[in-house]
């Protein structure tokens, strides 16, 4: 039927060690009726409603009453993937830098699948990320950067130099270099609080149902 869903969510208290809930937690199933303005959905259900944007047609992120990008913590986000996706460099929220004077940081866990990090057929089931930007100069168009996490761990963590990298239609891309210059991570900002992993094209990684290829700024 037109403007309608279904939706199934799963909750409670994590199980430690695992990604599932003690006792297996709670489960609730919703359905109603949705409106839909340009990518903006609102789902209704007695009286309360459910408030999504549509980033492309692999990803939903879940919004706050006044539409503002809801944000995660180092464990979890509020992105939703498409169990079947399919590749595209589309984006359809607008994005804007942020600029700050000294540094800012970003973390969350994503799947394995960030291009040039894992070597194939290595097993992996998770990423941990903790970056932190560092500007160089007053319009934090360049700068330093330390990445922590699952890859660099032994080393302690690995740093060098992230640029802009202003993508299609006005997008803002973090690219961190290697040590030859080279970009190997790419970030869109979505907003001041979160950043997405694309590809060196510029499309949206998608995620599966446990992790979300983005990364949420610690307040």
């Amino acid at each position: 039927m037109d403007n309608q869903y279904q939706l199934q969510c799963n909750y409670g208290i994590g199980k430690p060690n695992t990604n599932g809930f003690i006792k297996g937690g709670w489960q609730v199933e919703l359905s109603g009726k949705f409106k839909k303005e340009s990518n903006y959905y609102q789902l209704q259900h007695q009286g309360k409603t459910l408030n999504i944007v549509a980033l492309n047609n692999n990803l939903l992120h879940l919004l706050n009453t006044d539409k503002t990008l809801l944000v995660g913590n180092g464990g979890w986000s509020y992105t939703l993937n498409n169990m079947s996706p399919s590749p595209t460099d589309e984006i359809n929220i607008g994005t804007k830098q942020t600029a700050w004077k000294d540094s800012i940081d970003f973390e969350g866990r994503t799947p394995c699948n960030v291009p040039g990090i894992i070597p194939a057929r290595t097993p992996c089931y998770k990423l941990k990320w903790h970056i932190v930007f560092y500007a160089g100069n007053e319009k934090s168009k360049t700068g330093q950067y330390k990445v922590l996490g699952t890859q660099w761990r032994k080393e302690g963590g690995r740093t060098g130099n992230w640029e802009i990298n202003s993508g299609k239609n006005g997008r803002i891309i973090y690219q961190l270099n290697d040590d030859k210059g080279n970009g190997f991570l790419y970030l869109l900002q979505l907003d001041e609080h979160i950043l997405v992993f694309t590809d060196k094209e510029g499309k949206l990684l998608v995620g599966d149902h446990d992790f979300s290829y983005t990364l949420n700024r610690v307040m």
